[in-house]
C-alpha cells in the first residue's frame, strides 16, 4: 500500500508586514518564498500523486474484498446445502430431522421430525438447536462411528438404541470433539465415548454418558482428554 510522505516544515521566519519593521519583512520574506518554491510546493505534488494513487489503490482493495465476500458466501450456501440446509424459516414449511435454516441471521437445526415450531434466533429449544460456525458439525449418528477432530456430534440413541464413538487414536494438542443429545435419548440408551488408547478425565476407561440432552466436549491436552 502506498505510503503518504511527510511533508517538512518550515523552520525559518515566517514574513509579517503587521508585527515585523521594514527590513525584518525583507530578511525574511526571500528564505520564505524559496522554502515554498525549492520544497514545499515540490512535496505538495508529490503527495497529491501519490494521495491518487493510494485512493486508487484502496478502490482496488474495496473491490477485491467485495469478491472474496462473495466467495464466501458461495462457500456457505454450499456447505449449508450439504448440511440439508432449506433456506430461510417458512412458517409454511414443515421440517424434518436434521435439517437446518435461516432465522434471523441464525442457523438453527431442527431436532425432530415434522417440526413446525417457530425457532428463536441463537436459542437452543426442544425443537431447534443454535448452530454457531466453526466445527464440523456431521450429520445424525445413530450407530457405531469413529470421531474425528473438530466433530461436533450430533447423537441420536432412540432410532436404533445405545452404540459407541470412538474417539482418535492419535489426536493431536488442543483437538476438540463434541457431543449433543438430540432426542432426549441416553439416559434409557447410553452413549459410550471409546477412549481409543487414550484416557478421559485421567481415567483408562470409556466414558459412558447416561444424561438425557446432555452436551459435552472433550479437548485432548496433556495426553488426556478432559471435559471442557
Amino acid at each position: 500500500m502506498t505510503e503518504l510522505p511527510d511533508l517538512d516544515n518550515y523552520s525559518g521566519v515566517i514574513p509579517d508586514k503587521a508585527s515585523q519593521s521594514k527590513d525584518e519583512f525583507a530578511d525574511a520574506i526571500n528564505p520564505y518564498l524559496n522554502f515554498w518554491n525549492v520544497t514545499a510546493v515540490p512535496q505538495l505534488q508529490d503527495w497529491g500523486t501519490k494521495l491518487r494513487t493510494l485512493a486508487t489503490e484502496i478502490s482496488d482493495f474495496a473491490t477485491s474484498a467485495e469478491s472474496s465476500k462473495t466467495s464466501a458466501e458461495e462457500a456457505r450456501d454450499v456447505a449449508l446445502g450439504a448440511a440439508n440446509y432449506k433456506g430461510d424459516w417458512d412458517s409454511g414449511t414443515t421440517y424434518g430431522l436434521g435439517e437446518s435454516v435461516t432465522y434471523n441471521g441464525s442457523i438453527m437445526y431442527s431436532k425432530i421430525a415434522d417440526n413446525t415450531t417457530e425457532p428463536t434466533a441463537k436459542t437452543t429449544t426442544a425443537e431447534w438447536f443454535y448452530k454457531p460456525s466453526g466445527a464440523n458439525y456431521t450429520d445424525v449418528k445413530d450407530a457405531d462411528y469413529d470421531a474425528v477432530s473438530g466433530d461436533f456430534i450430533y447423537c441420536d440413541t432412540v432410532a436404533n438404541g445405545a452404540f459407541t464413538i470412538t474417539l482418535p487414536a492419535s489426536p493431536s494438542v488442543n483437538d476438540v470433539i463434541s457431543f449433543l443429545d438430540i432426542k432426549a435419548g441416553f439416559e434409557d440408551n447410553n452413549l459410550t465415548i471409546a477412549r481409543n488408547g487414550n484416557n478421559i478425565m485421567s481415567l483408562d476407561e470409556d466414558m459412558v454418558v447416561d444424561k438425557n440432552n446432555a452436551s459435552l466436549g472433550l479437548i485432548f491436552i496433556d495426553s488426556n482428554w478432559r471435559i471442557k
